[in-house]
């Protein structure tokens, strides 16, 4: 065996045919990446080529289109949430949602690795158990494939997120649209009088319409905030946590690469079939259903590893028992015939090298895709840059061409119009699309086999006593038991708040925190970091590789700090000092104090030039210097001096934006609360608080139910850096909350949420305030704007008029929608001459100002 793969690696490590399988990898992606295009047409398209080729090369080119093809489809589903290939439609249902949460590179990511692991596997089952599956797969005949049909069919009730009476309804409209047209007798059904129905629907104008059209629709009907928010433009890809991501994925990966290599090796299944197996098999096995459809990594997984395992699956058939399992197998057949080779078993006793061949080709495929889609990655995410108004007749105008040319027929382009309306309309009224597209894609199968199988023996008991088909319709009893019961189960734990997405006026309930909370209320700080419950969350962290210990815990102190402050426009300012970056709130305002308040519109292009320019010096600061004061010197007193702000503000070119600057790498996050209070006597509370990320670090301790934040994530990994990692040393953080006195009294707490936005947006606000006039809740709700840093580009709310954007543009300021709303505010103006308080709070977050 190992020297038929030595003489096949030496056939195929020619230049001209690696060069072959690189061109058929890229043709394959682009096919599979632009919506309508699909797999098949880019087989189609190279298959003219192979004719005058060897036959060695002429399968090379067409296994680097299967490869790539396979794995295409995921970018277009990832980043518009369309399906480039029928096999990557459940690939949208998690991928979509976690580009839309602003990680379209782990996405991504995610999806590329996990294709690649699944052509792997796929291709070491071809290998080691192609001829003992393929002479297994002899024994699927009309019943067998009938009862794998029905077991798919069941899958309804798992990918009707919850409805599972709309799941089923969408599912019945499905198969009855595959009954549209000629039966296998020659019979005329529901044509309506229209002759274009004889020859029914075809899957692709359907499949496009329903997921592509009508995504579109909801893209153009929606807000512009809603647009802009819709996924991160600036791609990162975060490699460490991808491979995390990955780690915690060896079962999925394994099982739905199996699933997927098992399903190839039957004729007439193919990949989207294994598509929604391996996602419902992955989402029953999970301890937490409930989050697929939302953005989990799980559902990434188990959606791209099953349909690029199809690809070694497929060819067990093709080449043990010259049976093609789908229309690219066929064509690929076609090639060996074209050649005068005949695909069989004598074909591994006559061809060995050729076959050895293909294996090796299969896995230098997979090297090429994995590197040209973690190459190209950024270039094919640039395409959610592109406005929906300009995007979505594109895409339409792709899926209309790759819809007629099916069949060169306008009937089919009228068929994607309809169904992509009647998509729409269905998920308005919240009915799910993946049960229609799985009736339409398994319907006409079924009835062929259904009816081939009365034909051969009209007793319908032989289904059940043929024990493969028994198998598979026990298997689908056990799936919709399964599933009813893991739809009660999430019904219940969302009716116990226990879900991540609870339904309008469900009671969230967390029991352990609240324990937690009263143990701290009777025992104060002693019961929190000595005990019971420090035990706990000790003993969690370090099962994750922490390094906390008690005495960490116990040696837990809070500590009264000076507050820093700066003069601006008559009042004093007041910041928390290092290690927050309340200083660089400062700094900025420093800076604006050497202009003339007012003087042009809040709003024009040269206010936020300056202020946007401003915010890019400070920032470069911060990450130069603020670090823990008490391992590290921080020079306050220069950072806040009126020469040091002045050097910087002298940097500040009026007509350009000033390159380079340091690149700085900063972590995104948002998950901050901030809170202001101010009693009858005029005492004022200025407070904030935060886990850094969303969801902090994820880790829950078990039996307190604290959720631990990830502020560690903000130190420095350059050694001698003043924010480098060290013991018992705090990182730089970012919640800063402000207060601005006037002669030696509280004048108005306030505060900024919005992570690393907070030191810009207490500066824009002040300003707002005291250089424009303008009260509280306007100096909030005024548009707002960022250049986060690290970034090149800066950040714009969209109610940012046009030609303010064109005269930031001009200044040579690259902008960008901002992936969410650009931070939240609260602030108290307390009016000690009347005696009133008057409260603003932002609609950009969830805050209400109140009054007693």
């Amino acid at each position: 065996m190992l020297e038929l793969f030595m003489t096949a690696f030496i056939e195929v490590s020619n230049l001209q045919t690696l060069t072959l399988i690189l061109t058929g990898v890229i043709v394959g992606i682009i096919g599979g990446t632009v919506p309508g295009f699909t797999v098949v047409m880019a087989i189609l398209m190279v298959f003219p080529f192979t004719f005058a080729m060897t036959p060695m090369n002429g399968l090379a080119l067409m296994i680097g289109v299967f490869a790539g093809g396979y794995s295409g489809g995921m970018v277009s589903g990832i980043m518009l949430g369309i399906p480039g290939t029928p096999s990557s439609i459940t690939t949208v249902y998690d991928g979509y949602p976690m580009a839309k949460n602003g990680e379209p590179g782990r996405a991504l990511g995610i999806a590329v690795l996990a294709s690649f692991l699944g052509t792997l596997i796929s291709l070491a089952i071809l290998i080691m158990f192609g001829p003992l599956i393929a002479r297994y797969s002899l024994n699927f005949r009309p019943w067998e494939i009938t009862a794998l049909i029905v077991f798919a069919l069941t899958l309804v009730a798992g990918l009707s997120n919850g409805a599972i009476l709309k799941g089923l309804i969408a599912a019945a409209l499905g198969l009855f649209i595959t009954m549209v047209g000629y039966d296998r007798n020659g019979n005329l059904r529901y044509d309506f009088g229209i002759s274009s129905l004889s020859s029914g629907f075809e899957l692709l104008p359907v499949m496009i319409g329903v997921f592509a059209f009508s995504q579109l629709m909801r893209n153009l009907e929606s807000s512009d905030q809603e647009r802009a928010t819709k996924v991160e433009t600036r791609i990162h890809i975060p490699y460490g946590l991808i491979m995390l991501d990955m780690l915690k994925q060896k079962v999925n990966v394994l099982r739905s690469s199996v699933i997927g290599a098992t399903i190839g090796a039957l004729p007439g299944t193919g990949g989207t079939v294994a598509n929604f197996i391996s996602y419902d098999q992955a989402k029953k096995a999970s301890r937490r259903p409930e989050r697929y459809g939302k953005g989990i990594p799980d559902g990434i997984v188990a959606s791209e590893s099953s349909n690029s395992a199809v690809v070694g699956g497929a060819f067990i058939p093709t080449l043990a028992l010259g049976i093609p399992g789908d229309l690219p197998m066929a064509i690929m057949m076609g090639v060996l015939i074209l050649h005068g080779i005949s695909p069989g078993p004598l074909m591994f006793q006559q061809n060995p090298i050729l076959i050895g061949s293909i294996y090796v080709s299969l896995f230098i495929a997979a090297i090429f895709m994995i590197i040209t889609m973690f190459l190209f990655m950024r270039w094919f995410a640039r395409v959610s840059l592109v406005p929906i108004e300009i995007l979505a007749p594109l895409v339409l105008l792709f899926c209309a061409v790759g819809a007629f040319v099916l069949n060169n027929n306008t009937f089919d382009v009228w068929v994607l119009f309809i169904f992509g309306i009647m998509g729409y309309l269905m998920d308005k009224a919240g009915v799910p699309l993946t049960p229609l597209i799985l009736g339409i894609i398994l319907g006409s199968n079924l009835e062929q086999q259904f009816i081939r199988a009365l034909e051969l023996d009209s007793n319908w008991t032989t289904f059940f006593t043929r024990p493969i088909a028994l198998t598979f319709f026990v298997l689908a009893a056990v799936s919709v038991i399964a599933a009813i019961r893991q739809n009660r189960r999430m019904n219940q734990r969302i009716r116990d708040g226990q879900s991540d997405a609870p339904r309008v006026g469900a009671l969230h309930r967390q029991p352990r925190l609240a324990n937690t909370l009263q143990a701290i209320a009777d025992g104060g700080k002693r019961a929190f970091y000595e005990g019971p419950l420090a035990e706990d969350m000790v003993r969690h962290l370090q099962s994750h590789g922490g390094l906390h210990t008690m005495e960490d815990f116990a040696a837990v102190a809070g500590e009264y700090v000076e507050p820093i402050h700066s003069r601006f426009r008559g009042m004093d300012i007041y910041e928390c000092p290092p290690n927050g970056q309340g200083i660089i709130a400062l700094l900025i305002l420093n800076m604006l104090s050497g202009y003339e308040p007012g003087g042009v519109e809040p709003l024009s292009a040269e206010r936020l030039h300056r202020e946007i320019e401003a915010g890019r010096l400070a920032y470069n600061v911060r990450n130069a210097l603020v670090a823990d004061p008490a391992q590290a010197n921080v020079p306050i007193d220069w950072m806040l001096s009126e020469a040091h702000a002045e050097t910087l503000r002298g940097r500040i070119d009026p007509q350009r934006r000033l390159d380079p600057l340091p690149a700085v790498t900063a972590p995104v996050n948002e998950d901050t609360v901030y809170i202001t209070v101010v009693d009858r006597d005029r005492n004022a509370v200025s407070f904030i608080n935060s886990l850094f990320s969303p969801y902090g670090s994820g880790i829950v301790s078990p039996k307190s139910g604290v959720l631990f934040h990830n502020r560690g994530r903000s130190f420095s990994f350059q050694p001698g850096h003043p924010n480098a990692i060290a013991p018992g040393k705090r990182p730089l953080h970012s919640i800063i909350p402000g207060m601005v006195m006037e002669n030696g009294r509280a004048r108005m707490p306030f505060g900024v949420m919005g992570g690393h936005y907070q030191a810009t947006g207490h500066a824009y606000f002040l300003s707002n305030l005291f250089d424009y006039g303008l009260d509280l809740q306007e100096a909030m709700d005024l548009p707002r704007m960022f250049s986060e840093p690290g970034s090149d580009a800066v950040q714009v709310e969209s109610t940012i008029p046009a030609e303010v954007r064109e005269g930031l543009q001009a200044l040579g300021h690259q902008l960008i929608a901002p992936p969410r709303a650009i931070g939240g505010s609260q602030a108290i103006w307390i009016d000690w001459e009347s005696g009133v308080l008057t409260g603003a709070s932002d609609h950009r977050k969830d805050g209400c100002a109140l009054g007693y």
